[in-house]
């Protein structure tokens, strides 16, 4: 299974993590976690996956989709039917 959901869906996450950031801490995060510099950093790491390693993640995934079954998730949408399907005990090779 590969999740290759739209740049701007993973952007949107972190600035909407951030601004919540500014009042909660985030589920997981440490107390008094750098909000600001953290979410500096994930749009950094955002661009540079995006740029030069998804290509990379698709052109494998095309290449082994001719050989085996692969789930290549574009959407939440696509992301949420996968879960579905996968809690009513559906056969996910």
């Amino acid at each position: 299974m590969y999740v290759d959901l739209p740049l701007t869906r993973h952007f949107l996450w972190v600035t909407k993590r951030m601004l919540k950031g500014l009042f909660v801490t985030p589920e997981g995060w440490p107390e008094r976690s750098p909000i600001l510099s953290s979410t500096l950093d994930s749009y950094r790491v955002l661009y540079l996956y995006n740029r030069h390693l998804a290509p990379k993640f698709r052109e494998f995934v095309s290449t082994a989709s001719s050989h085996k079954q692969v789930h290549h998730l574009k959407s939440v949408a696509a992301m949420d039917a996968f879960l579905l399907e996968a809690r009513r005990g559906s056969t996910l090779h």
